[in-house]
């Protein structure tokens, strides 16, 4: 459909638009020094931003041949993203930044957005599935673009619930989109927030467990 060509687009730079806010200002304060990790980490996330931004804009512009050439960046990016994460997690633990159970819930955060758009990656031939697995797994990144937002302009630390209630709003434009241009929803939109958020929370309460923090330790090679 063409509209789809405008809406993902428009999702995308939304996407962009708010983690430039929520990471820039704090990114290009001279006063602080940015540890390796996190500046890969912010780097690799940054040009999957980026490129999401852009490979939309190819579809739009039915630019099909590039975007398909580009679409083997993406794989190699979330490739990526892993071991930035498991490097950042380690990090922010180390330093006593978050304790080692919601560290834990970090790096588990990213590995499971790396499989949700793994497998948009693989369903490319499947337009329909394809487009929306990326934007589902690529909406997560938000939640922490979203709480530095809160922090800066609002003096406000927002609450987890508060958080992954922003971070859903994609879901729901995406659901009130396919209602009124197809008269129908599909599945994997309910469903993959679904399963991330039971993933998380279960592997978190596990990650908090003595056992838990026991196989962090041993993951993130704290002894």
């Amino acid at each position: 459909m063409k509209t789809d060509r405008h809406f993902f687009s428009a999702m995308t730079m939304y996407f962009l638009i708010v983690c430039c806010f929520g990471f820039i200002p704090s990114t290009a304060d001279p006063n602080m020094k940015w540890p390796l990790s996190t500046v890969l980490h912010g780097i690799i996330t940054s040009m999957w931003m980026i490129l999401l931004v852009v490979q939309t804009s190819l579809i739009r512009t039915s630019n099909v041949k590039l975007h398909k050439t580009l679409g083997m960046a993406g794989f190699l990016l979330v490739l990526l993203m892993i071991p930035s994460a498991y490097f950042l997690a380690r990090h922010i633990v180390l330093v006593g930044s978050r304790e080692i159970g919601l560290g834990g819930m970090d790096f588990t955060s990213i590995v499971l957005i790396c499989i949700i758009l793994t497998i948009g990656l693989l369903l490319r031939k499947k337009p329909n599935t394809h487009k929306r697995l990326m934007l589902l797994g690529s909406m997560w990144f938000l939640g922490a673009a979203w709480a530095r937002i809160f922090r800066r302009f609002f003096m406000y630390e927002s609450s987890a619930v508060l958080n992954i209630g922003i971070v859903l709003v994609p879901v729901i434009l995406i659901l009130v989109y396919d209602l009124f241009t197809r008269r129908k929803v599909f599945v994997i939109t309910i469903l993959v927030p679904i399963l991330f958020l039971f993933a998380v929370l279960s592997t978190t309460k596990f990650w908090q467990t003595p056992d838990g923090n026991a196989l962090l330790t041993k993951v993130f090679q704290l002894k």
